[in-house]
């Protein structure tokens, strides 16, 4: 009886034993993947700041939205003791064809052992709008400030924009006005002033000389969108 009680004790003790010797092992092998991690971690923070650098004199990754017409109303509200103040609203209208015309000149920058991707691209963009209807927007026609409609075009890093910018719209041609006067739709762009007629509906194009680093995205915005 003796002797099976000893050798049960000495095979827990071979079985702790080998437990703790897997566990010993196991914390050595997790060293060198700390280390590995750490070395990845390291580059990829190199790589990214290599990306950093260059785009900020090149241009960082680009998305185009737009056109977008806006159009300014005055709103009137009563308060309840009767007093009537006023407010602006902005009615945004989206093309109702959008077609972009694309040429990338892709170009590789070096910062060490990295490697950015970086491009160049030609956009010309044209495209319709429908005559704006106001209709279904419930605002009075003597509260709509035609005058003082805009156009604005949302590029989301404008150190990109290499040439000047004009807006064909209906033949006559229009200067760009540096950055937004609504952040509605897009936080950065150019703006048009344009002439706007109730009943008319528009044809537009703009030609764009754009560097850009990565990736170009489109955001769809016209009813019938293409991208070429």
């Amino acid at each position: 009886m003796e002797e099976t009680t000893v050798n049960e004790s000495r095979l827990k003790n071979s079985v702790l034993l080998r437990m703790s010797i897997v566990a010993a092992l196991s914390l050595l092998l997790l060293i060198p993947t700390f280390f590995v991690e750490s070395v990845i971690d390291e580059r990829q923070q190199r790589r990214d700041s290599a990306m950093s650098e260059i785009s900020q004199s090149w241009g960082a990754r680009q998305t185009l939205t737009g056109p977008i017409l806006t159009i300014p109303f005055k709103e009137y509200s009563k308060d309840s003791k009767g007093n009537v103040s006023s407010s602006e609203g902005h009615a945004h209208f989206l093309p109702s064809r959008l077609i972009i015309r694309t040429v990338l000149k892709p170009d590789i920058r070096y910062r060490g052992i990295y490697e950015v991707a970086l491009y160049n691209g030609q956009f010309l963009i044209e495209g319709e709008f429908h005559a704006i209807q106001f209709n279904n927007l419930g605002v009075a026609p003597q509260n709509i400030r035609w005058k003082d409609a805009f156009v604005t075009f949302g590029i989301s890093d404008l150190k990109g924009v290499r040439d000047t910018v004009s807006l064909s719209w209906n033949g006559l041609s229009y200067p760009t006005l540096p950055g937004t006067l609504s952040e509605d739709v897009v936080s950065s762009g150019i703006t048009f002033r344009p002439s706007i007629a109730a009943s008319s509906s528009f044809s537009f194009s703009l030609a764009i000389n754009l560097n850009g680093s990565t990736e170009i995205s489109f955001v769809p915005v016209g009813e019938i969108t293409q991208v070429f």
